[in-house]
């Protein structure tokens, strides 16, 4: 059975739930409150999960990785996107991985991206 970094505790993994009112021992703990993925990439095993980064709405998406896919399992990390307008405002509301063949990955996600400002109509 994997044991991921899953405790969730933010300070000795990283992970990130801006919007989680969870304690453990006085540390605030992520609650991994959306859909988890796992893929195999390079010989380590990637696990994706949601990242609340504001109090309300902000859902982006973290990953954590093992070459064992049991132990060591490194800190979260933020994924970076390229995104038609990347932004606070940017919803990934989960993130599934699958192998599009050796040493690639391809994931499905339902996002919710802010519409550009209008410009002002000139006078």
């Amino acid at each position: 059975t994997p044991h991921p970094p899953a405790a969730g505790l933010v300070a000795s993994t990283g992970c990130v739930d801006v919007r989680s009112g969870q304690e453990e021992n006085g540390e605030r703990v992520c609650e991994f409150d959306g859909k988890l993925s796992v893929a195999i990439l390079g010989g380590r095993t990637l696990l994706y999960a949601r990242a609340n980064t504001k109090t309300c709405g902000g859902r982006s998406v973290q990953v954590s990785s093992s070459a064992d896919g049991i132990t060591g399992w490194s800190r979260w990390q933020l994924l970076s996107l390229d995104a038609p307008a990347p932004g606070p405002s940017t919803n990934l509301y989960f993130f599934n991985v699958h192998a599009l063949g050796p040493g690639r990955l391809i994931a499905v996600f339902p996002a919710a991206f802010p519409a550009p400002a209008a410009a002002a109509p000139a006078p």
